[in-house]
């Protein structure tokens, strides 16, 4: 019997090892399909309207480069309005407005509106159009978001009669070669491919809704009263700067004994796992990209002796601030804090990519000959900035990590409910996968 169970372990073993080898001898002929599979190729057209979600400054860009050829009349800017930029403390749906209005183009041109997601890009863009009586749009985005966008862009525009173009970015990044040795085209990539499914689902059980729904009179028509309540002129030429209140559901005491609650505390638990906070007494430094509560307290404390800032921002603050405007503003900010200046240090970077920022650590450990540093990070960017300095670090570096906020309990709890940040949850863990990923391919990371 054991002779019988040691060769069925020898065959799965075997086979195991040939499909690697497969893998590891063929990947690179099978794997840029999955990224051309995401993309669609279409040229700029003349149209009534150009949508574009404005968090990533590229769309932008070529979005408003389109309106000032005379692609379309009209622009309507879509994003989160919650979602404010360190330096200026202004939304991206701001600065891409004002920056829009700085470059020439009118105000009557330009229309904007709170969304958190494609869906809710794809009912404002329609709301709008109807609104002002448009038929045609150009929709554009990257080009790896191109079919699950025109996937759920398709089905809420089923049966307008609006006619739509997707348009890709003229991007520079070779996103359709070997994706996976780069971190930004890796986490697109596989992202893209775990929304599709998601997405053809949710899409497809609210068709049959509302089938079911478009039976019954009277609830199309409180559907309509609804979307006027979302969806007015006005709505779309001012950016909301309050919102109401979302309830946090509390983390029940004993939900391991409740299995409704089991849902719960496995999102709770895949939210806690990215936190990382070492405890540590005291450092040269504090190294942070921003002067929370926490970075003045472990200064004010002593447990920091320095503050090591890194001055850098996002391109849409850097279109509306010079760099001096930045050093300035911040240096102003930390003399009202109570920081000395000759404890700050400011550093003209952004927190980099997890591949180059253990080599950016060493190159300032040895400029300023430090020896030792405690390390702020937002909370869910914890745990994957200590999993790369484990592997990629000096190990001789006295470096710990630790978390911006104080409290983040109650995103850890509410996470799955936030699009937003649930996105950014999926990014760490894919960024640890990555490493792997090209471990096992015997690839060279980018």
């Amino acid at each position: 019997m054991i002779y019988g169970q040691v060769r069925i372990l020898g065959k799965i073993l075997c086979l195991a090892a040939a499909i690697y080898l497969f893998t590891l001898l063929t990947h690179r002929f099978w794997l840029p399909s999955m990224a051309n599979y995401l993309t669609i190729q279409n040229k700029p057209r003349l149209v009534d309207l150009i949508v574009v979600a404005t968090p990533f400054r590229p769309r932008f860009l070529y979005a408003l480069d389109l309106l000032k050829k005379g692609y379309a009349d009209r622009i309507v800017l879509l994003g989160d309005a919650r979602i404010k930029m360190v330096w200026s403390e202004k939304t991206s749906l701001e600065l891409a407005k004002n920056e829009a209005l700085n470059k020439g183009v009118a105000d009557s041109r330009i229309y904007v509106h709170h969304s958190t997601g494609t869906r809710g890009d794809a009912y404002a863009a329609k709301a709008l159009m109807s609104i002002l009586g448009l038929k045609t749009a150009m929709v554009v985005s990257d080009p790896l978001n191109m079919r699950r966008l025109s996937m759920i862009f398709d089905n809420i525009f089923s049966g307008s009669g609006f006619e739509l173009t997707y348009v890709p970015i003229n991007h520079k990044k070779d996103l359709l070669g070997y994706w996976w040795q780069s971190t930004y085209s890796f986490v697109y990539v596989i992202k893209e491919w775990i929304k599709l499914p998601i997405n053809f689902f949710i899409l497809f059980v609210e068709s049959i809704r509302k089938e079911k729904e478009s039976e019954k009179e009277s609830e199309k028509e409180s559907e309509k009263e609804s979307d006027k309540q979302l969806y007015d002129l006005k709505s779309f030429k001012r950016i909301p700067k309050k919102f109401p209140v979302e309830y946090l559901e509390q983390f029940p005491q004993g939900i391991t004994s409740r299995s409704k609650n089991l849902s719960q505390k496995i999102a709770y638990l895949i939210g806690e796992f990215l936190v990382f906070n070492q405890k540590k007494n005291s450092a040269d430094v504090a190294i942070t990209s921003k002067i929370s509560k926490k970075v003045l307290l472990c200064y004010k404390q002593g447990q920091c002796k320095k503050i090591f800032l890194f001055v850098g921002a996002s391109s849409y603050v850097l279109a509306s601030h010079s760099p001096g405007q930045l050093w300035e503003q911040t240096k102003q900010k930390a003399k009202e804090m109570g920081i000395n200046a000759n404890d700050l240090v400011l550093v003209p970077n952004s927190f980099v990519g997890p591949y180059n920022f253990p080599m950016l650590l060493a190159r300032l450990f040895k400029k300023y000959s430090l020896q030792s540093a405690r390390i702020f990070f937002p909370y869910y960017e914890t745990r994957k900035f200590r999993f790369y300095f484990d592997r990629l670090l000096d190990a001789r570096l006295d470096i710990s990590v630790h978390s911006l906020e104080n409290s983040y309990e109650d995103y850890l709890i509410s996470w799955h409910k936030n699009t937003g940040l649930a996105n950014i949850f999926l990014d760490q863990y894919l960024l640890m996968a990555h490493y792997y990923f090209n471990k096992i391919l015997w690839s060279t990371p980018n």
